[in-house]
């Protein structure tokens, strides 16, 4: 059985950060997005693109995690 899972919010001096990358097998290739929200649940960044050249769904969400940690690192 599967429990209600829920956002959970973070302290009110951080944002939370969530990614997700995709994978096409057949093209390797695949896109990337994440969304930063603070402790209210309001979003506070967000992107999303492409991705060229991808080996798996691992790597895949390795570039997601990666850019989404860039942009909040970069936004302060």
């Amino acid at each position: 059985m599967i429990e209600n899972v829920h956002w959970c919010s973070p302290n009110s001096e951080y944002g939370k950060i969530n990614f997700d990358g995709s994978f096409i097998q057949d093209r390797k290739s695949g896109a990337w997005g994440f969304v930063v929200r603070d402790h209210e649940g309001s979003v506070i960044l967000a992107g999303a693109g492409n991705l060229d050249n991808v080996h798996d769904a691992l790597c895949a969400e390795a570039h997601a995690c990666l850019i989404a940690i860039t942009a909040a690192a970069d936004q302060g």
